[in-house]
């Protein structure tokens, strides 16, 4: 299968791409699991009907948004191989899926990642401390439109924000086996250490870094899948992928752990 085209973050390209693919692939579902400060929509895709989840999520921080569009693509790249039992690294995908679905949430901070591509015109009328905490340069935005940090409100107060509220919301509404973040940094795969790891955690690990260039390292700050980990008692990682200047290359290098990760 040929790899997909990487098109930069825009958030009117992902409307787009929920009506194409629900249009071109009806087996799948997207949702509207919640909406951002600014009310842009945080969507979630859903492929297979199964009682237990992946769950991946992306664009967490504003300056990950290439995280979106990785995770954009391989839905979409699922989805096509999945309807035409279709290969991915070696896998037929409707086979190796088995029972197991997955949930795709590939940005859960659209403004932020909308303020990192777009600077000032992503901020409509609320043009307030965006560009005193983006320090005159837009493309380092991490936070949501508010001035918070996503990652770190699920460390503090998880409902504190209507992104994290809504992830919170999908949890508790669909059994989850495990979690998978997708974030901005040097390459690492981070396991939360405030909690105590589920024992399929460190086969997972071993896994996900066979495939990939990954290092192991531990996390031992409170956020998102320490979150899940204590609420859930059940694996969740955080990948953090360096940001090069080939962007297929970077896909290419974390496909076969996206493809693993999400039958495992």
């Amino acid at each position: 299968m040929d790899l997909p085209e990487l098109n930069p973050y825009d958030y009117f390209d992902t409307l787009s791409y929920r009506y194409k693919i629900t249009r071109q692939f009806p087996f799948v579902s997207a949702v509207t699991i919640g909406k951002s400060v600014m009310g842009r929509e945080i969507a979630a895709f859903m492929l297979g009907h199964a009682e237990e989840y992946a769950l991946f999520v992306g664009g967490i921080h504003g300056n990950s948004h290439f995280t979106s569009t990785f995770l954009y693509a391989f839905f979409k790249e699922l989805s096509q191989a999945y309807n035409t039992d279709g290969v991915i690294e070696g896998l037929k995908v409707k086979k190796a899926l088995g029972g197991r679905g997955l949930i795709v949430v590939p940005c859960l901070n659209p403004d932020g990642c909308e303020i990192a591509v777009s600077g000032k015109t992503a901020l409509g009328n609320m043009r307030f401390s965006a560009l005193r905490l983006a320090r005159k340069d837009f493309s380092a935005f991490a936070l949501n439109a508010r001035g918070a940090d996503i990652e770190k409100v699920f460390g503090t107060s998880p409902l504190q924000e209507p992104e994290s509220t809504a992830l919170v919301n999908l949890c508790k509404s669909i059994n989850i086996r495990h979690l998978i973040t997708f974030d901005k940094g040097e390459n690492r795969l981070l396991l939360p250490e405030l909690c105590n790891v589920p024992e399929r955690s460190s086969r997972m690990a071993e896994i996900m870094l066979t495939v990939s260039k990954l290092r192991l390292d531990s996390e031992n700050a409170a956020g998102l899948c320490h979150w899940f980990c204590k609420e859930y008692h059940r694996p969740a990682f955080k990948v953090l992928l360096s940001h090069g200047d080939d962007p297929l290359a970077d896909y290419s290098a974390i496909r076969e752990l996206m493809m693993l990760s999400a039958i495992m």
